[in-house]
């Protein structure tokens, strides 16, 4: 699978700069703004920190307690391994990882990095349908198609989940009840159990911030590069980025960013070397972000080495 996405991602970058001229994208690149691009940088390690507040807000009912502060150094890991494994997701797995190490409470970690992403690709695609309501004209209706019917997914399926499934399944499947019964499975059940609707709709308005930052940072960075548009077009076309670069079909969004970018401003008239020099430019600025957090990973391993590892008490998974 992954090297299917990094030879798909080389396959489409070469394509769109082959169509488009490299020299041409490398101009537009070089005549950046350079205090505009680094407040846009600044702005993205905002937006990672409006992440983590959403997080802390899905751990509170899980019985965890990690500092927004924690959250965001996990966050930026995150990040830097997401710049090198070929799944957007593989951050993610650090993430549970690392958080686990640090609360002892493995089902909570796992399921609050699941429950995060969750929710907030939920938010992200109904603030995304908002937007696109008061322009229709200005979106491919197969975008908007696709993303309304993956939040009517995400809903029953979240729905569907936190039935008592596992028992049911296990009385009525023998051979099964081994695996849908097995402590670990039962444990990450009980967790995703304890979110109440209530809940979700906290997170769901904790994401409101992120999306808001994702929205100006993509703003900052068409600034930069002279991109004459107002931040109300930014604001119906960067959810619908987000969603569909969180689809596994190529290295950490590589070719399919840059793509969706030239279709989709291209609605708007901006030239295909510029809205591929933008979606290069908001990538660099993420594999940035991701270097900044495999520092943060060398210094916490670092830590990890020189204070002996407590022995857990209990450790559901």
């Amino acid at each position: 699978m992954g090297i299917a996405q990094i030879v798909f991602s080389a396959a489409i970058l070469a394509y769109l700069l082959n169509k488009v001229g490299l020299q041409e994208v490398f101009s537009e690149l070089s005549h950046m703004d350079a205090g505009l691009y680094a407040l846009a940088g600044i702005v993205l390690l905002a937006s990672l920190a409006a992440r983590a507040l959403r997080w802390q807000v899905l751990l509170t009912p899980l019985g965890v307690k990690v500092t927004v502060l924690d959250l965001f150094w996990l966050y930026m890991i995150g990040f830097f391994w997401n710049s090198f494994l070929p799944s957007g997701f593989g951050g993610d797995v650090v993430k549970a990882i690392e958080l686990r190490r640090m609360t002892r409470n493995g089902a909570a970690a796992v399921m609050s990095v699941v429950a995060e992403r969750i929710v907030g690709l939920l938010a992200t695609g109904v603030i995304g349908l908002i937007v696109i309501a008061f322009r229709p004209d200005l979106v491919p209706m197969q975008a908007a198609w696709g993303i309304a019917i993956l939040c009517a997914g995400i809903i029953l399926g979240t729905w569907f989940l936190r039935l008592d499934i596992l028992q049911w399944i296990g009385d009525r499947v023998t051979f099964l009840r081994k695996i849908v019964l097995h402590p670990r499975l039962v444990s990450l059940h009980e967790a995703l159990k304890t979110y109440t609707p209530k809940t979700l709709g906290i997170g769901f308005l904790a994401s409101i911030p992120f999306t808001l930052f994702s929205i100006l940072d993509n703003f900052l960075v068409g600034l930069a590069l002279a991109i004459p548009l107002g931040i109300g077009y930014y604001a119906i076309y960067t959810p619908i980025i987000t969603v569909i670069n969180l689809l596994p079909l190529s290295f950490n969004g590589l070719g399919v960013r840059e793509y969706t970018y030239q279709v989709l401003f291209g609605l708007v008239g901006v030239s295909a070397d510029q809205a591929i020099a933008m979606a290069l430019a908001f990538n660099l600025l993420r594999f940035g972000a991701g270097l900044l957090g495999g520092v943060v990973s060398v210094v916490m391993g670092l830590r990890r080495m020189s204070v002996p590892e407590a022995t857990p008490e209990s450790d559901q998974l």
